[in-house]
């Protein structure tokens, strides 16, 4: 038989433990209750705020359609912001200014939220002269423009010129902006490659105060060079410009007393070079040997 002291204490224990269970599941309660309560003023504060955003967004929805239709209709109407006004903002050399506003005159009057500038431009660089144009609008009716310019290096065959870019145009002031340039002549697929020898070689002739009259590059890439002193220079068709400054290096020694009586000068060879003399000109030098 159990002792009645241990039974106490037994039933003490159970008692106590049995109150703490059931003060846990109050605190559940309790708890829930709190959550549930909050959860509760939480969906409400959600709906509150719903409430008070909804004016301004439609607010913002009105205006952006508002916005996007008077937009269209400021495309449709030509009569709305007209351009009146166009600024050249670069200094002209070669193209007129007359020729500029009558490629921009159909634009005139038209609104300039129905102007494309792409056409503008495209209109812009058919004129010979104009290499580029940069096309902007400045509210509410000027056209800016900021214009590149060819600038001509050479005579490209009959009748047309190279640029120094290597494009090939033809002014109708030909004779006039043609005048003295060099005639320079090769394959129209390489006009680039052409005009890049020809300004390199008369870098290099600058020294001894030479000057290029014309230059050929045949179909087979052979170059030949004409100076205004009549001489001709053979260059062959590789390392031109290597050849070209073992010419300078023998023309103050050996050829510029003779200029008058020299036809020819061939450089096609390895280590020396080839004369050919005028007609009637008497000299027993043929053949040169470079030092």
């Amino acid at each position: 038989m159990a002792d009645p002291a241990n039974r106490v204490d037994s039933d003490s224990r159970f008692y106590i433990g049995d109150i703490d269970l059931v003060a846990k599941e109050d605190d559940r309660a309790s708890l829930y209750a709190v959550k549930k309560e909050s959860a509760a003023k939480g969906g409400n504060g959600s709906e509150n705020r719903g409430k008070r955003l909804l004016p301004f967004i439609v607010l913002v929805v009105t205006i952006l359609v508002i916005g996007g239709l008077t937009l269209v209709y400021l495309n449709m109407d030509v009569n709305v912001f007209p351009l009146r006004y166009m600024s050249v903002e670069s200094d002209l050399k070669k193209v007129d200014v007359d020729d500029v506003k009558a490629i921009v005159e159909p634009a005139y009057g038209k609104g300039v939220f129905s102007l494309n500038a792409a056409q503008i431009r495209n209109s812009l660089i058919k004129h010979p002269w104009i290499k580029d144009a940069d096309v902007r609008i400045r509210w509410p009716d000027t056209l800016l423009l900021n214009i590149s310019e060819q600038y001509p290096a050479a005579i490209w065959k009959s009748g047309r010129l190279i640029s120094v870019d290597g494009e090939i145009f033809a002014p109708e002031d030909f004779a006039v902006a043609s005048k003295g340039l060099a005639k320079i002549s090769g394959p129209e697929e390489i006009g680039k490659q052409v005009i890049e020898k020809y300004l390199q070689y008369k870098k290099q002739l600058e020294e001894q105060r030479l000057k290029i009259v014309s230059m050929e590059i045949d179909k087979r890439r052979s170059e030949k060079i004409v100076l205004s002193n009549g001489i001709m220079i053979m260059l062959g068709k590789e390392d031109g410009s290597k050849r070209l400054n073992r010419f300078i290096k023998v023309y103050s020694k050996a050829i510029k007393d003779r200029v008058e009586k020299i036809g020819m000068v061939d450089f096609r060879y390895a280590n020396g070079f080839a004369v050919a003399w005028k007609k009637n000109s008497n000299n027993k030098l043929n053949k040169g040997q470079e030092e």
